[in-house]
């Protein structure tokens, strides 16, 4: 992937490609429309240098969400006609990281929500709707007063009009 040696932290397909993180930049490889992505066919282009964490990013509708590297900034590939952006999400609320993510999820219904675990066992929440962007803090029961920790996050569609949000809490008692 270039002349440098880099570590690749995820791969996600998007937009007929690959969308490449490493631990120094992120790139996508593509291929042709006749045959995708082959020894003869395939491409690399660098898109950004700012470092990919070790966190398997989400899909939100044609958005790619991932960690930053050192783990306090979370950004969006948004493709465009000619390129991506690479918005931080975190840009309004750079606190709301702090310490670090340790994983990403995504709810699809009733509406676009991306939850992440913080280091420290916290749950955050963004609501995510095209150029809307807001944040906050889940405190369950587990977290309140620090009596416990959100270790892990599951999402599970359903044939009703809402997803399942299933935690795992290690709490002291």
């Amino acid at each position: 992937i270039g002349n440098e040696n880099v570590d690749i932290q995820w791969i996600m397909g998007n937009l007929g490609g690959l969308v490449v993180g490493t631990r120094t930049a992120e790139g996508i490889l593509l291929g042709s429309q006749e045959e995708g992505i082959t020894p003869l066919t395939a491409q690399f282009r660098w898109l950004s240098t700012f470092g990919s964490a070790n966190i398997q990013p989400v899909r939100v509708h044609d958005t790619i969400v991932f960690v930053q590297r050192g783990g306090e900034i979370i950004r969006g590939y948004v493709p465009s006609q000619q390129s991506y952006q690479s918005p931080d999400l975190t840009a309004y609320a750079d606190h709301i990281a702090a310490g670090g993510v340790l994983s990403l999820h995504h709810q699809d219904d009733p509406q676009s929500m991306v939850y992440a675990i913080r280091a420290d066992g916290q749950l955050l929440a963004l609501t995510f709707n095209g150029q809307m962007i807001a944040w906050s803090r889940i405190k369950t029961a587990a977290t309140v007063g620090g009596a416990g920790t959100i270790e892990s996050v599951a999402i599970i569609p359903t044939t009703g009009a809402e997803d399942e949000i299933w935690q795992i809490a290690k709490r002291t008692i």
